[in-house]
């Protein structure tokens, strides 16, 4: 994977690690299927993924579903499939 700015190597490995830590400091534990999953539906639909969208997802679930548990239906809820 590619930075598509600059086109620098990115580490995706890293990308999930800090992606999973913004989802602790908001206090949602995730589980790793809806987190690969979550990652691969912002690119399909955004080009990108970042905290931002990490930030804007845990306020969905929170207020959707009253949980801070992050499961795959709470994934597909947000992006509507």
């Amino acid at each position: 994977m590619h930075c598509p700015n600059c086109d620098t190597p990115i580490d995706s490995g890293r990308v999930l690690e800090i992606l999973l830590e913004r989802f602790a400091e908001n206090g949602f534990n995730i589980r790793l299927n809806a987190l690969v999953e979550f990652v691969k539906l912002c690119l399909d639909e955004y080009g990108e993924v970042g905290i931002d969208d990490v930030d804007s997802f845990c306020e969905f679930v929170e207020k959707r579903f009253g949980t801070k548990n992050v499961e795959m239906e709470h994934v597909e809820a947000y992006f509507n499939l």
